[in-house]
């Protein structure tokens, strides 16, 4: 969002909505969250249509607040697939998501109240299913590997100390098996499967800092090849990326 070289805040925010005559919004979540708890600029979005928002989760209370002024459209979508043919839903809804019947999603019951999303391709709806355009030729996308790892960016530098390296790889495995309680799919990840980023390599991210898989795996792909290499068929080892 324009103009060019100004920080997209709520100023600007503010600005565009006394003088812009926007019609409809296309935002990411933090900005509806923070917008949410901007009871002066709320009532400037009165004259808009929408507010469409994508790019993760909005704060459910922060999106309400802003609901009550102009109607929040909540999209879904991947990188890989565009958005995915998402229909307004009542305005009070605004949570939920409806999907075009061309989109060819098929919700298939994995366990009792617990579903699986699936695209069904339809040539005939191409236009309306953007994951085939990216891959055209695939039935199922995947690595191949025998069993997934971990890649991990940290903050700080890698622990040179063996001891306290072996600490963090502790806390790491914490996460994991929090992560894996909740998960559908346990026990995927195994134990120490983990690969420690090098930090003169960061993680490519999108301009809403998320994190660009493909291009990050490419980054690391010798790295990731040379970690099932060593494994073979076992796993259980935590190692750096050099």
């Amino acid at each position: 969002m324009g103009p060019v070289g100004v920080t997209p805040d709520m100023n600007l925010f503010e600005s565009l909505a006394d003088h812009g005559e926007i019609g409809v919004w296309f935002v990411l979540p933090q900005y509806v969250n923070e917008l949410g708890q901007a009871p002066e600029i709320l009532p400037k979005l009165r004259s808009s249509k929408v507010m469409a928002v994508a790019g993760g989760p909005v704060s459910p209370d922060s999106a309400a607040e802003v609901n009550k002024f102009v109607r929040v459209f909540n999209l879904t979508g991947t990188t890989e697939g565009f958005l995915t043919g998402n229909l307004l839903v009542d305005q009070d809804d605004f949570l939920h998501f409806a999907f075009h019947p061309y989109s060819g999603f098929d919700f298939r019951e994995v366990e009792p109240g617990v579903y699986e999303n699936w695209v069904v391709r339809n040539e005939k709806w191409s236009l309306f299913q953007g994951i085939f355009y990216t891959f055209p030729n695939a039935q199922e996308v995947g690595t191949g590997q025998k069993f997934p790892a971990l890649l991990v960016e940290l903050n700080d530098p890698e622990p040179s100390d063996d001891a306290v390296l072996e600490q963090l790889v502790a806390a790491v495995q914490k996460q994991i098996q929090k992560a894996d309680a909740l998960s559908l799919y346990k026990g995927y990840l195994q134990k120490d499967c983990i690969i420690f980023a090098d930090q003169e390599r960061p993680f490519v991210r999108t301009d809403k800092l998320t994190i660009k898989r493909q291009a990050t795996l490419n980054l690391y792909q010798q790295d990731i090849e040379k970690f099932y290499i060593s494994r073979g068929d076992e796993a259980g080892w935590a190692v750096r990326a050099r």
